[in-house]
């Protein structure tokens, strides 16, 4: 049973590859990556979504609650309270996030396509943006639901405000979870394209020499054992 074995296994390593099994490793192979591709553009499509959930949850959402707004001299609608974060800092974060929304669209209009080569650094970038966003977003909101109507804003303007701040910060972190979900499929996709691609050069480069001399030898000492038993 040994020998017969060794024998089998000396024999598949002198062949290689058997057709059908290397036309099974190349349909593995182009289907991984068309998996990448498909990764890629989804990828792609959750970089210009989030970009369109946080420009619309700034631009439409929280600069109802600023005076000029997308200028450099933006003013606040109200007075944060002492608990909550200052007007400074509030005003300084939505002057930032222009600068930052302009870039991103400038992205997003140019990016078509991943590559392995900024892949990192470009996702890296995009979750930076969502980030500060969503924490703009978040203090903005602390700063209207402490508020009421004896600081002298309405409960319409107040529902109104907190609503739509509200619904922004859900979309953005929406968004961004989609970001991360299709992060993390890119990558599995682009690491399962390289195994599949180094299997097949394996499978395309035939038997290998110090294979063949490992076989042999193990048929050898399985017939030298076969003889000995005799």
């Amino acid at each position: 049973a040994a020998v017969t074995q060794a024998k089998n296994v000396l024999s598949k390593v002198k062949t290689g590859t058997r057709p059908e099994e290397l036309a099974l490793v190349s349909r593995q192979t182009l289907a991984a990556k068309t998996s990448r591709e498909n990764a890629n553009r989804s990828a792609v499509e959750a970089i210009k979504s989030a970009f369109e959930a946080s420009d619309d949850a700034i631009r439409n959402a929280a600069d109802h609650l600023f005076v000029d707004g997308e200028t450099d001299t933006p003013t606040l609608r109200f007075t944060p309270h002492d608990t909550s974060s200052s007007a400074a800092s509030l005003i300084s974060d939505r002057k930032d996030i222009t600068d930052l929304l302009d870039e991103w669209r400038d992205d997003t209009t140019k990016k078509k396509t991943l590559s392995s080569d900024d892949t990192e650094s470009f996702l890296l970038k995009q979750k930076k943006r969502v980030r500060k966003v969503r924490d703009f977003l978040d203090d903005l909101s602390a700063a209207v639901n402490a508020l009421s109507t004896s600081d002298g804003i309405d409960a319409t303007t107040l529902d109104t405000w907190k609503n739509g701040l509200a619904g922004a910060r859900l979309r953005v972190a929406t968004a961004s979870a989609t970001l991360l979900q299709t992060e993390s499929a890119f990558r599995d996709a682009e690491k399962n394209t390289d195994i599949s691609q180094d299997t097949l050069a394996l499978s395309q480069a035939g038997p290998q020499t110090q294979d063949i001399i490992i076989a042999q030898a193990a048929l050898d000492t399985a017939l030298q054992s076969l003889a000995l038993a005799d």
